[in-house]
């Protein structure tokens, strides 16, 4: 069973005296522990989805259950104790100005609690700790950087020990240093802590990097849902391919045929091999790679070349790439 689960869900809007539809028959599952992405271009929906799971948002059609309880039907205190097991991370940090990290922490608990007591301090350091900035627990945001803004906001989301860690495009305000320490942040809460986590973001690289599946929206509707491998390199909609192609390599024009063109996909040790030359050792082809890279999905390497072979013993070559793990497609 889902952890959390959307069930032909639509929102609309009311605007200026007229309706917008923000989602429309959205209906996808969100498994426990995982990391999963919710990707589109700026007005697709997604920070809508999101809003949805901690009901500050409520769906103008269908229903939202986490842990299979129908969120939409909890009464103000119910509704209370459950968005106090969800965290929730935001662009823009959300810190009051007037608060040290320590206290922006600590007034988490407030929030959920009438008093605290010394085992919350001393978990506000542990969790300030834990994201890297026992030497700034008594600063106020104005003296932090971006990345720190983001991990006094992450510590404040656990404060409570959630479940399920919410984040809206976490690291869209944050330079590329910041962005990949927020990053490798979340994706060892996620190892660690067994948290499940939901990332809104327009940047397929952060799909990349940190999620496990993605579903991706396009003017308010589920345009595909899978597993990042899957959506990267067996799009089947427009929306996820455009997310994509910049992600991975094209072959470069060159005139006259390109009907001996491969593209190959393979993964893990795979990766660590000589795949390629293992498959054309002692057969009659000739080949040239015409682009490439090696990168990873969630720290599982993965390697994608686009090669031209010709020769009699392309099908053979074919067939030992194919044995060895390798995917290999047809580029034309």
């Amino acid at each position: 069973m889902s952890l959390i689960r959307f069930n032909d869900v639509s929102k609309r809007f009311a605007l200026k005296g007229r309706t917008q539809d923000a989602l429309s028959g959205v209906s996808l599952g969100i498994a426990r522990g995982e990391v999963f992405g919710i990707i589109g271009p700026s007005g697709s929906g997604k920070s809508t989805l999101v809003r949805l799971i901690n009901r500050l948002e409520t769906p103008t059609r269908g229903t939202v259950e986490v842990n299979g309880v129908d969120i939409g039907k909890l009464k103000a205190a119910q509704l209370s104790a459950v968005r106090h097991k969800l965290g929730m991370i935001f662009q823009a940090f959300g810190l009051l100005s007037s608060k040290t990290a320590r206290q922006n922490v600590l007034f988490a608990l407030k929030l959920a609690q009438k008093s605290l007591t010394d085992a919350d301090h001393q978990r506000v350091d542990d969790l300030l700790a834990r994201v890297g900035l026992s030497d700034h627990a008594d600063k106020y945001p104005s003296q932090l950087s971006g990345g720190q803004k983001q991990r006094v906001a992450i510590a404040r989301a656990l404060a409570n020990a959630p479940d399920i860690l919410l984040c809206d495009e976490p690291t869209s305000a944050l330079d590329p240093e910041a962005t990949q320490g927020v990053l490798d942040l979340l994706a060892e809460l996620n190892r660690d802590l067994g948290l499940t986590v939901v990332i809104v973001t327009h940047e397929m690289d952060v799909v990349r990097q940190i999620c496990d599946c993605v579903a991706v929206l396009e003017e308010g509707r589920l345009a595909e849902v899978g597993t990042v491998a899957q959506v990267l390199f067996d799009p089947v909609s427009d929306a996820a391919r455009a997310l994509g192609k910049h992600l991975l390599p094209h072959a470069p024009a060159i005139s006259g045929a390109a009907d001996t063109r491969l593209r190959l996909t393979y993964f893990g040790e795979v990766v660590t091999g000589d795949a390629l030359s293992a498959a054309t050792q002692g057969a009659d082809v000739r080949f040239s790679i015409l682009a490439g890279q090696v990168s990873e999905l969630k720290s599982v390497p993965y390697g994608h070349l686009i090669v031209d072979i010709t020769g009699a013993d392309r099908a053979l070559v074919i067939e030992r790439l194919q044995t060895r793990g390798v995917r290999v497609e047809a580029l034309i």
